[in-house]
C-alpha cells in the first residue's frame, strides 16, 4: 500500500515537483555543507590528536617524575606541537563560527528568496489567470469579429444586388421616359389633326349654316317680292339690314351670322 502511494500521476507529479525544489534550495549550501563536515572531521581529528598528546605528555612527565624521563628538546617540541594545534583548534572555531554565521545570514537570504518566489509565483498565477482572461476575450473578440466580417459580407451582397436592381430599374425608367416622349409627341400630333380636322368640319358646318340662311333669305326675299306684286305695292328691299325686323314680324325665323365659330384647339 505504501509503495503504490505515488502511483497516482498527480501526485507522483508533485513529489517531483518537491525533489526538484529540495535540489534546488540544497544546491548553494552543498559546498557550505561539505566545507563543515570537513572542518567538524579535523577538528574531530585534532581534539583526538590533543587527547592523545596531553596523554602522553602526562605519561612523560610520570615517567620523568618515577625517574625516567625525556629530553627536553622532545618536550619542547610536544609543547609547540600542542601550542599549534591549539591554535589550529581556534582556527576551526573562529571559521566554525564564521560558518555558522554565514548560515544564519543565507537562511534568512534564503527566506527572503523563498517569500519573493512566493510572490513570483502568485503574479505568475495572476497574470496567467489575466492571460487566460485576455485569451477568452481575444475568442470573443475574434467571434463578434468573424460575425462582423459575415455580416458585412452580406450587406456588400445585398448592396450589389440592389445596386444592379437599381442599374435595372434606371435602365428600364430611362426607356419608359423615351416612350413616354414618344406617346406624348404622337398624342400632340393626333390632338392637333383632330383639331385642323375640327376646325375644317367647323368652317364647312358654318359655311353651309350661312348658305342655308342665305337660300331661306332669296326665297323669303322671293316670296315678299311676289305678295308686294300680287298688292301692287311698291317694292321694297328686304335685303337691307333694317328690314330683318320686317321678316320677323312676318313670322320669318332667321340669323345671320357675323363671324366664325372659335376654332378648335
Amino acid at each position: 500500500m505504501k509503495g503504490n502511494q505515488w502511483e497516482d500521476p498527480f501526485r507522483a507529479k508533485i513529489f517531483l515537483l518537491l525533489q526538484e525544489r529540495d535540489r534546488r534550495e540544497n544546491l548553494g549550501f552543498q559546498q557550505l555543507f561539505q566545507n563543515h563536515e570537513r572542518l567538524f572531521e579535523n577538528w574531530a581529528t585534532v581534539r583526538a590528536e590533543n587527547l592523545r598528546l596531553s596523554m602522553a605528555v602526562e605519561r612523560g612527565l610520570s615517567e620523568k617524575g618515577g625517574g625516567g624521563g625525556i629530553s627536553e628538546e622532545r618536550e619542547k617540541q610536544l609543547e609547540q606541537k600542542i601550542l599549534g594545534q591549539q591554535e589550529e583548534l581556534t582556527e576551526l572555531h573562529r571559521r566554525r563560527g564564521e560558518n555558522a554565521s554565514q548560515v544564519l545570514a543565507l537562511s534568512a537570504k534564503l527566506t527572503d528568496r523563498e517569500a519573493e518566489l512566493d510572490m513570483n509565483r502568485n503574479a505568475c498565477a495572476e497574470a496567467v489567470a489575466k492571460i487566460a482572461d485576455f485569451e477568452d476575450q481575444l475568442k470573443f473578440l475574434e467571434s463578434c469579429l468573424h460575425e462582423r466580417e459575415a455580416t458585412n459580407e452580406l450587406l456588400r451582397d445585398e448592396h450589389q444586388a440592389l445596386h444592379l436592381a437599381y442599374t435595372s430599374l434606371e435602365e428600364k425608367h430611362r426607356k419608359m421616359t423615351f416612350e413616354n416622349q414618344e406617346l406624348l409627341q404622337r398624342y400632340i400630333e393626333i390632338k392637333a389633326k383632330h383639331a385642323d380636322i375640327m376646325n375644317q368640319e367647323n368652317e364647312n358646318f358654318v359655311k353651309q349654316k350661312q348658305a342655308q340662311v342665305r337660300k331661306e333669305l332669296e326665297e323669303a326675299a322671293a316670296e315678299m317680292k311676289i305678295v308686294n306684286i300680287a298688292t301692287n305695292s311698291p317694292p321694297k328691299s328686304f335685303m337691307n339690314p333694317s328690314d330683318i325686323s320686317v321678316l320677323t314680324s312676318l313670322g320669318i325665323a332667321c340669323t345671320v351670322p357675323t363671324t366664325a365659330s372659335k376654332p378648335f384647339v
